[in-house]
């Protein structure tokens, strides 16, 4: 998946759309990449702190929600040792030992660097519960898990 994954970056940094956008942000760099059914890699602009999110068939500049301004890190993917496969048998792994009741119905997956490039694995559960996972994508190490209903959740 990190084939496909640095495939659909070299896509994208060819497309016209990506040129163009480049152009005017030369100071911006890859940050994230959300998997759901295709790639998405998100963008971050220091100059104008916000963060553009590229696919294969387009675009999108959105600002950022932060309770504090800090420094995003970029995402260099020569750093990544762990792919996305051996994450979700990670994950597979902790379902199987400790979470077995609860089945997966959607995964959302997101590749960025926290301290060190960080999967950052979220499945919704057919009981309406939330497993948020964190592995480490250079040793593979679980960083932190969660769980938590869905329901909990309050609008504000």
């Amino acid at each position: 998946m990190i084939t496909n994954l640095k495939t659909s970056l070299r896509q994208i940094k060819e497309s016209k759309h990506f040129k163009e956008w480049y152009l005017k942000h030369p100071e911006s760099y890859l940050t994230s990449a959300f998997f759901t059914n295709n790639w998405q890699l998100d963008f971050y602009c220091p100059k104008d702190d916000n963060m553009t999110s590229f696919t294969k068939t387009g675009k999108e500049t959105s600002d950022i929600f932060r309770k504090e301004k800090k420094e995003i890190p970029e995402l260099k993917l020569e750093e990544i040792e762990v792919d996305i496969f051996e994450a979700k048998e990670i994950m597979k792994k902790l379902l199987k030992q400790k979470y077995e009741e609860q089945k997966p119905t959607k995964e959302i997956i997101i590749l960025q660097k926290i301290e060190n490039p960080t999967w950052n694995i979220t499945f919704i559960t057919e009981k309406f519960n939330i497993l948020n996972v964190k592995i480490d994508a250079i040793s593979g190490k679980i960083i932190s898990e969660k769980l938590e209903s869905a329901l909990s959740f309050q609008a504000q």
